[in-house]
């Protein structure tokens, strides 16, 4: 073999190496959830949780009282069910519904426990959520927050009749950062590490969301949550019957803005509202407190939150009746 055949041949490996690596990913779809363990799951966790942040019901009236409508609720990457409060607690006050806290695998716990979560693990924790949420009540609103919001997007598009209507709440359909799609390339968990390093961690805007967010953890992780996102982009959002509410900020600094319109009209039955389109100069200072990202709750959005409450109550109005 002459010698430029040979630096061919080496060159076609190495390409060849770099562009079949393996690759951060998982289909779009939910797995199948054992309907009889919905008591199990939905169960109060304790042990090593955050007090406050663990999955629970939250019933309107009394115990095992099934209402017309349930809402099921999944938080952000790496925050809690605590992350928005009260705000599904008032939606679900205005609406007569039961409420399923979802509590994603490895959240409100100490931060290796997240590097230890996967994509899988989250898909699945979904599809247990939602059996809980057909259990309380007849028909379900699902809320999502960030990447809450991406499972909530893969969820909507399975074949669902009790499915009412669907909440979007600054859906992760891509971080702000352009540079996160390396994540997705082949070797991206390789290259996340080499990046990003072994330990992201960043500093909390109070005391209430450095005890309710997760604000150090393995990069590892990392790759999983943006496995969802390419999940989410590839899933048919076009079948999606049910009523969609895409609830985001423009000025966002964690993820896409673009992304979010994006995905917004794929969905045939989509509404979508840039809360900060036309927002007061007050408005836009609270809302700056959680980066434009969490736009509601006593935590980083106090005054915010009635005015969200009622844009909700008013969408799922409008998508049961």
């Amino acid at each position: 073999m002459s010698a430029v055949r040979r630096v061919s041949a080496i060159v076609a490996l190495i390409a060849a190496v770099a562009l079949l690596g393996p690759r951060a990913r998982v289909e779009p779809s939910l797995p199948v959830a054992d309907p009889a363990s919905w008591r199990a799951f939905a169960a109060e966790d304790g042990g090593g949780v955050t007090p406050g942040a663990g999955r629970g019901i939250a019933w309107i009236g009394a115990p095992d009282s099934v209402t017309d409508l349930a809402i099921v609720y999944l938080h952000g990457f790496s925050a809690t069910r605590r992350e928005v409060h009260p705000l599904v607690d008032t939606l679900a006050a205005r609406l007569g519904a039961n409420v399923f806290y979802a509590r994603l695998a490895g959240h409100g716990q100490a931060g290796d426990s997240l590097g230890s979560a996967k994509a899988a693990d989250w898909l699945r924790d979904t599809a247990q959520a939602l059996v809980v949420g057909r259990a309380i009540g007849r028909r379900v609103v699902l809320v999502g927050t960030s990447t809450g919001a991406t499972l909530a997007a893969i969820a909507a598009a399975e074949p669902a009749p009790d499915l009412a209507a669907v909440v979007l709440a600054s859906p992760n359909f891509g971080p702000r950062d352009p540079k996160a799609e390396m994540v997705l390339w082949p070797w991206g968990r390789v290259l996340t590490r080499l990046v990003a390093g072994e330990v992201r961690e960043w500093t909390a805007a109070n005391e209430a969301q450095a005890r309710y967010w997760t604000t150090r953890y393995p990069t590892r992780v990392i790759p999983e949550m943006m496995a969802l996102v390419d999940a989410a982009r590839r899933a048919p959002l076009e079948r999606v019957e049910r009523p969609v509410y895409l609830v985001y900020s423009g000025r966002d600094q964690v993820i896409s803005a673009e992304r979010v319109r994006e995905a917004a009209v794929r969905f045939p039955r989509a509404q979508s509202w840039d809360v900060t389109a036309d927002a007061d100069s007050a408005t836009v200072a609270e809302l700056a407190v959680g980066s434009f990202h969490v736009f509601a709750g006593e935590i980083l959005a106090p005054s915010f939150t009635p005015v969200v409450a009622d844009s909700l109550e008013a969408f799922v109005h409008r998508a049961v009746r």
